[in-house]
Protein backbone atom coordinates (compact mmCIF):
# COMPACT_ATOMS: atom_id res chain seq x y z
CA UNK A 1 0.00 0.00 0.00
CA UNK A 2 1.37 3.32 -0.95
CA UNK A 3 1.63 6.53 0.99
CA UNK A 4 -1.20 8.27 -1.13
CA UNK A 5 -3.91 5.06 -0.57
CA UNK A 6 -2.96 5.06 3.22
CA UNK A 7 -3.69 9.07 3.61
CA UNK A 8 -7.10 8.14 1.54
CA UNK A 9 -7.93 5.21 4.06
CA UNK A 10 -6.75 7.78 7.02
CA UNK A 11 -9.45 10.11 5.05
CA UNK A 12 -12.55 7.75 4.84
CA UNK A 13 -11.72 6.41 8.29
CA UNK A 14 -12.03 10.23 9.91
CA UNK A 15 -14.67 11.28 7.85
CA UNK A 16 -16.52 7.58 8.99
CA UNK A 17 -15.70 8.77 12.90
CA UNK A 18 -16.89 12.43 12.28
CA UNK A 19 -20.06 10.59 11.17
CA UNK A 20 -20.51 7.77 13.91
CA UNK A 21 -19.15 9.43 16.71
CA UNK A 22 -21.68 12.61 17.32
CA UNK A 23 -21.75 14.66 20.03
CA UNK A 24 -24.91 14.14 22.26
CA UNK A 25 -27.25 16.85 23.34
CA UNK A 26 -29.35 17.48 26.14
CA UNK A 27 -32.10 18.48 24.33
CA UNK A 28 -34.64 17.38 21.68
CA UNK A 29 -35.66 19.59 18.76
CA UNK A 30 -38.93 21.07 20.64
CA UNK A 31 -36.62 22.15 23.98
CA UNK A 32 -37.60 19.01 25.26
CA UNK A 33 -34.98 17.87 27.73
CA UNK A 34 -33.66 14.36 27.39
CA UNK A 35 -34.66 12.11 30.44
CA UNK A 36 -36.01 8.23 30.84
CA UNK A 37 -37.97 7.03 33.71
CA UNK A 38 -36.60 7.07 37.18
CA UNK A 39 -37.05 3.59 38.25
CA UNK A 40 -36.51 4.50 42.06
CA UNK A 41 -40.30 5.86 41.89
CA UNK A 42 -40.77 2.01 41.59
CA UNK A 43 -42.56 0.06 37.60
CA UNK A 44 -45.68 1.89 36.67
CA UNK A 45 -45.75 1.16 33.12
CA UNK A 46 -48.11 4.09 32.33
CA UNK A 47 -44.97 6.48 33.52
CA UNK A 48 -42.77 4.19 32.14
CA UNK A 49 -44.74 4.48 28.40
CA UNK A 50 -44.82 7.96 28.53
CA UNK A 51 -41.18 8.93 29.75
CA UNK A 52 -40.87 7.15 26.27
CA UNK A 53 -41.53 10.28 24.62
CA UNK A 54 -38.37 12.18 25.53
CA UNK A 55 -35.70 9.20 26.21
CA UNK A 56 -34.17 9.66 23.61
CA UNK A 57 -33.92 9.50 19.35
CA UNK A 58 -35.69 5.71 19.39
CA UNK A 59 -37.53 5.68 22.08
CA UNK A 60 -39.26 9.06 20.97
CA UNK A 61 -40.43 7.46 18.01
CA UNK A 62 -41.70 4.98 19.92
CA UNK A 63 -43.67 7.36 22.35
CA UNK A 64 -44.91 9.34 19.51
CA UNK A 65 -46.67 6.09 18.63
CA UNK A 66 -48.23 5.46 21.67
CA UNK A 67 -49.29 9.11 22.08
CA UNK A 68 -51.08 8.68 18.47
CA UNK A 69 -52.52 4.96 19.16
CA UNK A 70 -54.18 6.40 21.94
CA UNK A 71 -55.32 9.34 20.65
CA UNK A 72 -57.48 6.74 18.05
CA UNK A 73 -58.38 4.41 20.95
CA UNK A 74 -59.25 7.76 23.31
CA UNK A 75 -61.36 9.01 19.71
CA UNK A 76 -65.25 9.78 19.99
CA UNK A 77 -67.26 10.62 17.40
CA UNK A 78 -68.89 12.74 19.42
CA UNK A 79 -66.21 14.76 19.83
CA UNK A 80 -66.34 16.19 16.52
CA UNK A 81 -69.06 19.16 15.58
CA UNK A 82 -71.95 17.99 13.17
CA UNK A 83 -71.74 19.72 10.12
CA UNK A 84 -74.57 21.67 8.95
CA UNK A 85 -75.68 19.14 5.90
CA UNK A 86 -75.02 16.34 7.99
CA UNK A 87 -78.12 14.68 10.02
CA UNK A 88 -76.96 13.47 13.75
Amino acid sequence: MDSEQKLEKGDALKKLSSNVYVKSVDTLKDGIAVKGYDMNQGLDYQKVFASYINTGFQATAIGQSIECINSMINYRLSDDPIAEDEQE
